[in-house]
């Protein structure tokens, strides 16, 4: 959360939801560095996937997000994410 968004909607600092999904690639996407293939939420076996990352403040203002490789497993997510938000806070 930026200082003018603090100032703006007198916000105070929170976290409270880090959420993760999955996007599947077709056709020339396909090639993307971070497209792997992993579990998907769409049961799409066939396709390459990256993984999208959100964490979000009590007032729903993103604070931090991030694109994982696709065969990325999900619960080693949440010790990164932690560790990346320690050094962007």
């Amino acid at each position: 959360m930026s200082a003018c968004e603090k100032e703006l909607f007198s916000l105070e600092e929170s976290l409270v939801l880090y959420d993760l999904t999955n996007t599947y690639f077709e056709g020339p996407c396909a090639a993307n560095p971070k497209a792997g293939y992993g579990k998907s939420k769409e049961k799409r076996s066939d396709c390459k996937l990256a993984t999208l990352g959100l964490v979000v403040d009590g007032d729903g203002f993103a604070k931090y997000s991030k694109i994982y490789p696709g065969n990325q497993y999900e619960a080693d997510t949440f010790q990164q994410i932690i560790g990346e938000l320690k050094q962007h806070m």
